[in-house]
């Protein structure tokens, strides 16, 4: 956030700042649903709600990951229940 912070201070241009994770208090998100969400509700809603949706999209692969290493070792063992 400090390489952002310090950018829009000195470019003064969103085109040429970096957009780091399109994470940034200075302008709202170019993702569409993102966008609409900081333009009526705020960009710091934003930005909470974008980072909650990383942490849940990073469970459900993790689940999915740990589901299929089980079904595997299951099917591996001869093991019928998984």
């Amino acid at each position: 956030e400090v390489i952002n912070i310090a950018s829009h201070a000195f470019l003064h241009d969103p085109k040429l700042e970096p957009n780091m994770f399109y994470i940034t208090l200075s302008y709202p998100s170019s993702q569409p649903i993102l966008h609409d969400i900081a333009v009526k509700y705020g960009i710091p809603l934003e930005i909470v709600l974008y980072l909650g949706l990383i942490i849940l999209t990073c469970y459900v692969i993790f689940i999915i990951i740990k589901q299929g290493i089980r079904i595997k070792h299951c099917a591996e063992d001869g093991s019928h229940s998984i």
